[in-house]
């Protein structure tokens, strides 16, 4: 299970590479209108109080590790934890969020689960940290998920070590 783990990441990591890459004649303008209206999805970390702000591919590597690990989770908690104030406090902490331009949706929390639609997903961690679940704002209000695969949380935490060295 670890070899597949590690194979989707290194992928996301492989395709968020081949993103920068200049494409040549038609496909050229193609391309960046979709930078364009891609762009609009951000991805930031707060790491001791230093907001960062990820551009080009950054923003489709850590996309693709939030997502990866939103839908690993295997348990949507309820209403007394997806509130508004648990999100708060996780902005003020360090995290990891994704805010997207148009609402999106996953497939999270286990079978028995509505699918998720996501404007932001809110990942509370740091480099020494895990979260104890991953938060989602959907428009109209707020989930929370919990029991995601160890193995994506400790890449992430990882990537943001060496964020931090920076």
């Amino acid at each position: 299970m670890r070899a597949v783990t590690c194979f989707i990441l290194l992928s996301f990591l492989a395709l968020s590479r081949a993103a920068d890459a200049k494409p040549r004649g038609p496909l050229r303008d193609r391309a960046e209108r979709v930078r364009v209206e891609d762009a609009t999805t951000t991805a930031t970390v707060t790491l001791g109080g230093r907001k960062l702000t990820f551009t080009r591919g950054s923003i489709t590597e850590y996309e693709g590790l939030v997502i990866a690990l939103l839908g690993s989770c295997s348990v949507e908690n309820g209403a007394s934890i997806a509130t508004k104030e648990r999100w708060e406090k996780a902005m003020k902490r360090d995290h990891l969020r994704v805010h997207f331009a148009k609402p999106r949706t996953f497939v999270a929390g286990g079978p028995d689960s509505p699918n998720v639609e996501a404007v932001e997903i809110v990942v509370p961690l740091s480099p020494t940290r895990t979260p104890d679940h991953i938060l989602v704002r959907d428009g109209k209000g707020f989930r929370a998920f919990a029991k995601y695969q160890p193995d994506i949380c400790f890449f992430i935490q990882g990537r943001l070590k060496a964020l931090r060295k920076r």
